[in-house]
């Protein structure tokens, strides 16, 4: 994310918190002097937190505690789960909890097409779960989408204009205006 973007996130952790976004941007730098957006969950900058995050992956007891904890985990059942859970809450602030309310919310189908998932993964051989669909500028989730719809926002860059565009396109059966 550039500095740009930055710019269109709360300015506070209040205001984040408010809006439902994982980050803020303050403009001003960290004790470690990085300008950088930061978590609304612990105040930390994202480039400090990449730092203390590979630094600590580094060494032995990382190693070590990270293979007897899957070990264990994958042995009652848990693993899958909670795995899904991380990644939920990593990669856009909700839990799979959450996600299970709006995937509720929408009748388990996608939020554009109203079908459900047909796409097969091919490690598990499991329809895979409906894609998170969110703002990439603010991170805030919209909601849930199939494979197919997920791909057709992301080529027409989540810009409504070169949607409309596409969507007038098909309805005069290619005849532009």
């Amino acid at each position: 994310m550039d500095r740009t973007s930055n710019n269109l996130l709360p300015a506070s952790k209040e205001d984040a918190e408010l809006v439902g976004s994982i980050y803020y941007f303050t403009g001003v730098p960290c004790k470690r002097g990085h300008i950088e957006k930061r978590r609304t969950k612990c105040k930390s900058c994202i480039q400090c937190i990449r730092n203390a995050g590979a630094k600590y992956k580094l060494t032995e007891k990382y190693a070590i505690g990270t293979t007897k904890r899957i070990e264990r985990k994958k042995a009652l059942g848990i693993w899958n789960l909670e795995c899904t859970n991380r990644t939920l809450k990593h990669q856009y602030g909700i839990t799979l909890e959450e996600y299970n309310k709006i995937l509720e919310k929408q009748q388990g189908v996608c939020a554009i097409c109203k079908e459900s998932e047909n796409i097969v993964d091919k490690n598990t051989g499991n329809i895979k779960r409906l894609a998170v669909d969110h703002c990439h500028e603010t991170n805030i989730v919209r909601g849930l989408l199939c494979q197919s719809c997920n791909t057709a926002l992301g080529k027409f860059k989540d810009k409504p204009e070169i949607i409309e565009r596409a969507a007038n396109y098909v309805r005069n059966k290619g005849e532009i205006n």
